[in-house]
């Protein structure tokens, strides 16, 4: 009888410890997947911050051509028209 006793409580005991490892298991699963959402949202945002310092970037040096344009237009068609026709044949090359 006392050896049943003890058997019971062994496996109430193994029980408790079981629940206790699954619940380990659910907060560490809660808590990795709380810190991978964190670290996405801090890289979609500093993605952001490149795209924009990017397009800043680029709208600048668009700014910078037109005015350059403006400043000797036959020079830039023409320099326009060379590379066009240096382009043409490099690619007609075979």
């Amino acid at each position: 009888m006392a050896d049943s006793t003890t058997q019971s409580q062994e496996l109430e005991k193994l029980k408790a410890d079981i629940k206790a490892v699954r619940d380990d298991i659910s907060k560490l699963t809660s808590s990795l997947a709380g810190e991978a959402q964190n670290r996405a949202q801090a890289g979609a945002q500093s993605m952001r911050d490149a795209a924009g310092t990017a397009q800043q970037e680029l709208h600048a040096a668009s700014e910078n051509l037109q005015g350059q344009i403006a400043a000797r237009p036959y020079a830039s068609v023409f320099t326009a028209f060379g590379a066009g026709l240096l382009l043409g044949v490099m690619l007609d090359r075979r």
